[in-house]
C-alpha cells in the first residue's frame, strides 16, 4: 500500500514539472482510452443481448 502512495507521490512530483500541454495531452489521452474500453464493453453488451434474444 506504501509503495503505491509513493509512487502516486512521485507521480505527482513529476506531473508538476511537465509542461502544460503534455499534462493536457495525457488527460485526452486518459479520456480518449476510457471511451475505448467503454465502447467496446457497450459492443459486447449488445452482441450478448442479441444473442440472447434470437
Amino acid at each position: 500500500m506504501e509503495q503505491v502512495q509513493s509512487a502516486q507521490a512521485q507521480l505527482a512530483h513529476e506531473s508538476v514539472q511537465l509542461p502544460h500541454w503534455q499534462l493536457a495531452w495525457l488527460h485526452v489521452a486518459q479520456v480518449q482510452s476510457a471511451h475505448r474500453q467503454f465502447a467496446q464493453e457497450s459492443a459486447q453488451l449488445a452482441q450478448a443481448h442479441v444473442e440472447h434474444s434470437s
